[in-house]
């Protein structure tokens, strides 16, 4: 496999984000970050149903990847990352994956909200919330 396809939701700051992320480190797999519901996804894979909210990966060859599949196989194409796709995919640790990614995947929505603007507007909303944690009003 030389080449991935990461469909992402381009709504989601989420999906946009940790599309980032993927675009930024160093990769061992080439790596085209596509919108689901964009012209070129429709175009490139015409019988993929992209409407479903899962990440998807779809390989060079034409292996399609969602949920758990897709996100071993994202951390796979990344050089400093390949050790844990090897780790996370075995049995002992597959479950893992499949319940850290839903329960990321299913809080998306909150997280998004959260990382909406710039940095700086991040970096007072994190200092906010440890503000009202060190004065005892977050939950336990």
């Amino acid at each position: 496999m030389d080449r991935i396809y990461v469909l992402y939701d381009p709504v989601c700051e989420v999906c946009r984000r940790c599309m980032q992320f993927l675009r930024d480190e160093p990769k061992l797999v080439s790596i085209e970050g596509l919108p689901r519901d964009g012209l070129t996804a429709a175009r490139l894979f015409p019988d993929l149903d992209r409407s479903a909210d899962d990440l998807v990966v779809v390989s060079g060859e034409g292996a399609v990847y969602s949920g758990a599949d897709a996100f071993i196989v994202c951390l796979w194409a990344l050089r400093d990352y390949r050790g844990w796709a090897d780790r996370l995919s075995r049995p002992t640790l597959r479950p893992l994956a499949r319940r850290a990614l839903e329960s990321f995947s299913r809080h998306r929505g909150v997280l998004s909200g959260f990382l909406r603007g710039s940095d700086e507007e991040l970096r007072d909303r994190l200092q906010a919330s440890e503000e009202l944690c060190d004065d005892g009003l977050c939950a336990p």
